[in-house]
């Protein structure tokens, strides 16, 4: 529920930019961080169920949970990019 919530907003996002109204997406960002921000140990946690409930199958492969966690590091990677660590902007308004 919370990854349709994210893809809902990631959407809306989208939308203001066309619609060209950035002050409502100013205020919207933070919320929409903060969202996203969830869905990183939300996705460790579902990537662990998973595991615990495969692990009991005959085909198990655990190398797969590597791919899991990699893919949750990029995201978390990527939630910081924006802005930056530093928070210094890579990009400008032209």
């Amino acid at each position: 529920m919370l990854y349709f919530a994210w893809l809902i907003c990631v959407t809306l996002q989208i939308a203001l930019i066309e619609l060209d109204n950035p002050s409502l997406r100013r205020r919207l960002g933070w919320w929409f961080v903060g969202l996203s921000a969830a869905l990183i140990p939300l996705g460790l946690l579902a990537a662990m169920a998973d595991m615990s409930r495969s692990a009991a199958a005959t085909h198990y492969e655990p190398q797969f949970l590597g791919l899991e966690f990699q893919s949750l590091l990029v995201f978390s990677l990527l939630l910081c990019w924006p802005r930056g660590c530093t928070g210094t902007s890579p990009r400008t308004n032209v």
